[in-house]
């Protein structure tokens, strides 16, 4: 079971843009959580608050295309 936890939390970290490792690398660190821990709930969570988190610096027109 962990194995395949692990292979799972590989292949959906794989899958992330690298911006989007980088910002949940910056997650990981503000919430105390180390990369390593390969807790995929954990993952999943912050892919989803760092996805629906408002970027005001993007231009919502723009960004459509």
């Amino acid at each position: 079971m962990k194995e395949t936890l692990v292979s799972l939390y590989n292949v959906i970290w794989m899958q992330c843009s690298p911006m989007m490792q980088t910002k949940l690398k910056a997650e990981f660190t503000a919430k105390n959580k180390s990369i390593d821990d390969k807790d995929v709930t954990s993952l999943f969570t912050d892919i989803r608050e760092v996805s629906h988190r408002f970027d005001s610096t993007i231009n919502p027109y723009e960004a459509r295309k």
